[in-house]
């Protein structure tokens, strides 16, 4: 199934996963949701929830540093597995057949703390055409002359 509306936690062993989702629930409540084993193996696990449209999530590890091993999936170009499904002759299980919940918020707090990218310093405005800095060049006046940035 795409993850177009949906956002799964991935936890993989194989990158400290186990021991971030211990950490992580130590640091953070994990609410109840539907969730898998993979083919990885037992303590692989996706957590799935439905996305939160007010607090999205990338498709990258939630924080590496903190939490190695688990990474967020979602959008139209992640997957996940049906239950029941083997890949390498291991079987996808349903560990808890709840039903999906909205994404904790702290899921999203974690992830843009860790990779706070342009977002936290977007402009109100869009910057199409914008001569930057832009005391270089003001309208009637010839480029270069402009006295300088318009603070003291």
């Amino acid at each position: 199934m795409t993850l177009d509306g949906w956002t799964v936690v991935d936890v993989d062993p194989k990158n400290g996963g186990t021991a971030s989702l211990a950490k992580l629930t130590v640091d953070y409540e994990l609410p109840a949701t539907r969730t898998h084993h993979t083919a990885s193996g037992p303590d692989s696990l996706h957590f799935i929830y439905r996305a939160d449209p007010t607090r999205p999530l990338k498709p990258k590890p939630l924080d590496p540093s903190r939490y190695p091993g688990i990474d967020i999936k979602t959008g139209r170009g992640s997957l996940i597995v049906a239950p029941g499904s083997v890949i390498g002759g291991k079987r996808y299980e349903v560990v808890s057949g709840c039903e999906p919940v909205v994404a904790p918020p702290w899921l999203s707090e974690i992830q843009q703390a860790a990779h706070p990218g342009h977002s936290r310093c977007a402009l109100p405005y869009p910057v199409r055409g914008l001569r930057w800095p832009p005391w270089r060049h003001e309208p009637g006046r010839a480029p270069g002359t402009a006295s300088g940035p318009p603070w003291p």
